[in-house]
């Protein structure tokens, strides 16, 4: 960015959207939810820019409590981590292999529309692949583990 200016673009997400579907077991307080998501993280300020993104595929277990309330965990399996920025002219990308991750979440049913849910998703990635246009940038050494924990908040639409 600018040389007064100083911004962060985190592996945790700002943004997820998905479709999935969701199966309850009968009379059992049980539920399973499966998704394909696409979350993303990005700032841009006049030319340049910055982003990581990623297609996280999830399968989360849900008990269903007493008023309206579920709690859960599950598993997520992360496709096609790619973070890319353009700052004063010098591109970089860092592809990161393919990740699992674990999920924890509590939400409340607000019915008919859907759930509110306040999650806890565990993650790691790993450097793929490296490229940069500038000449002089000290480049991401492959192996280096990013951190992809987040907590979040999720609206989360039935019909």
């Amino acid at each position: 960015m600018s040389n007064s200016m100083e911004r962060e673009i985190t592996a945790g997400g700002l943004e997820q959207y998905g479709l999935g579907t969701r199966f309850q077991f009968g009379d059992l307080p049980l539920s399973l939810e499966l998704g394909i998501n696409y979350q993303f993280d990005h700032d841009y300020n006049e030319n340049d820019k910055a982003s990581f993104r990623r297609f996280p595929l999830e399968g989360i277990v849900y008990i269903n409590l007493p008023g309206n309330f579920r709690i859960g965990g599950g598993a997520r399996h992360v496709y096609s981590a790619t973070a890319t920025s353009t700052i004063s002219g010098t591109s970089e990308r860092i592809g990161f292999h393919n990740t699992r991750g674990s999920i924890v979440e509590i939400g409340y049913h607000v019915a008919p529309y859907g759930w509110v849910a306040l999650r806890y998703v565990r993650e790691d990635y790993l450097v793929e692949s490296y490229s940069t246009t500038s000449t002089t940038a000290q480049p991401v050494p492959i192996g280096t583990i990013y951190d992809g924990s987040h907590i979040g908040v999720f609206l989360v639409f039935e019909n």
